[in-house]
């Protein structure tokens, strides 16, 4: 299936897609309040219905953060989140200068550390929370 990638999500969307994959549920000012300084990656439909997403932000040189990495379940194992991330990572690369080192964080939900290992991430195991592992990449000069 072919997706359009767009770099814009409602709070709406961003509500859906958190109920979707069953996580807590983000209240209206905190949803609206993610439009403050997140950059997204949205992948639509033909129709432009949402099917995942990637949010991030960073101080644009040094440090970023992964927040949230969503794919509804009917998408799930289609490379949609393969496409997502590799979306997110080339947007920071194409943030900071040549030749500068940048860290990008997150936070895996638990069970969906293997998936970001492949991607380059290192596993930072976290018991705390009943989350799953941290995970770090570094993109190197």
């Amino acid at each position: 299936m072919d997706f359009n990638i767009t770099d814009t999500l409602t709070p709406q969307e961003y509500s859906f897609f958190r109920k979707a994959v069953e996580w807590l549920p983000a209240t209206a000012p905190q949803a609206q309040a993610l439009q403050n300084s997140s950059k997204f990656a949205v992948a639509r439909t033909h129709t432009g219905q949402p099917a995942g997403m990637v949010r991030w932000f960073g101080d644009g040189g040094m440090l970023y953060v992964i927040a949230d990495m969503i794919v509804l379940p009917e998408y799930q194992g289609t490379g949609l989140g393969s496409c997502l991330l590799q979306t997110a990572l080339a947007a920071i690369r194409a943030e900071v200068p040549t030749g500068q080192r940048r860290t990008v964080y997150l936070m895996a939900a638990e069970g969906k550390e293997p998936y970001y290992e492949k991607n380059g991430f290192v596993i930072r195991p976290n018991t705390a929370q009943g989350l799953g592992a941290g995970c770090t990449l570094v993109i190197e000069p």
